[in-house]
């Protein structure tokens, strides 16, 4: 192809450029929009820990072992400390476990918690340690889910 043939066809592909160019000149940048405000916490602006450290496993392992005896050993010199060594007290949660036994077995054979019932059984419940309460209570619930026991109002 000569230069004659392709001047027209390189005239117009400029003129195109040209007033496209203008076009993309002339129009006003649209105005930048408010930036919201930022709300830094200072949690959020606090760099991530990168811990670099490594550690042997075995020694990870001793590590551990040594914390699970140092905590199994305080449970149990805790729990010796616990016991109550007086006599009478322990005669008197027996003695308080013993009703609250008592009373659910009535309940139990009557079918029925009356109002009366309810408040005997959480003067008993108010009386002993959560570990004595727990077995009666579970008593309790497990016969009211069976529906062995009928209750009007409150279940306790």
């Amino acid at each position: 192809m000569n230069l004659r043939a392709a001047l027209p066809w390189i005239i117009a592909a400029v003129s195109l450029c040209v007033s496209g160019w203008s076009l993309t000149r002339s129009a006003p940048a649209p105005a930048p929009a408010p930036a919201a405000p930022v709300i830094v916490h200072r949690e959020e602006a606090a760099a991530p820990a990168v811990i670099t450290q490594t550690i042997d496993e075995v020694a990870l392992r001793r590590i551990v072992q040594e914390a699970v005896a140092e905590a199994r050993d305080a449970e149990a010199s805790s729990e010796r400390h616990v016991e109550d060594p007086d006599p009478m007290r322990q005669a008197m949660e027996r003695a308080v476990v013993a009703e609250g036994h008592d009373l659910l077995d009535d309940i139990m054979a009557r079918g029925a918690v009356t109002v009366e019932d309810r408040e005997m059984l959480r003067g008993v419940l108010r009386e002993l340690p959560k570990e004595q309460a727990a077995p009666l209570l579970s008593a309790y619930f497990q016969a009211l889910n069976r529906g062995d026991i009928v209750v009007d109002g409150p279940p306790l």
